[in-house]
């Protein structure tokens, strides 16, 4: 992706996660359930890049393992942390997600690494629900990042290295 165009994917997402803190609407007026008072109840979906699976982002979240891979370095967990108590949010993001798996299918997640780096130790994990099924009517923002994994970036990225590597 052009580097424009990350710099406004991110700055698109600030803009609606401001825009979502700073309006007045229904959910707000009452307290959610969930005990945060005018809270932004916040879904975060996606893949390997919104979950954070590389080692760069720090370490998983969540204990017992789910295989999903979702770090403290990843961007959902980095805006938590930066706006506290004012996100209510629930990150269901998946490494190695497609985005079937997010609208309508299980997916048994791979943990970490992911192939062909090695293989995690403790896995085989359990299926995972859609991810979508984790949004519900007091949602009050939806974030999406994926597509990698369905049109083959993985398969891509290891073709041209070895398309370069046959060049030397």
């Amino acid at each position: 992706m052009p580097r424009f165009l990350s710099s406004f994917a991110v700055a698109g997402t600030t803009a609606a996660l401001f825009a979502a803190l700073i309006a007045p609407n229904a959910a707000q007026a009452a307290a959610p359930a969930s005990g945060y008072a005018n809270s932004l109840s916040w879904v975060a979906l996606g893949d390997s890049y919104t979950a954070g699976v590389i080692q760069a982002t720090g370490n998983e979240l969540e204990i017992p393992r789910d295989g999903c891979a979702r770090t403290t370095e990843s961007y959902p967990e980095v805006i938590r942390r930066d706006f506290g108590s004012l996100v209510n949010l629930r990150n269901v993001s998946c490494g190695a997600a497609t985005v079937k798996d997010i609208y309508e299918t299980e997916q048994t997640p791979l943990g970490r690494p992911l192939p062909p780096a090695g293989t995690d130790p403790d896995a085989p994990f359990a299926p995972v629900a859609p991810q979508i099924d984790a949004v519900d009517p007091g949602t009050d923002l939806i974030t999406v990042g994926a597509g990698g994994n369905t049109v083959g970036f993985g398969e891509i990225l290891f073709r041209c290295l070895a398309l370069g590597a046959e060049e030397r």
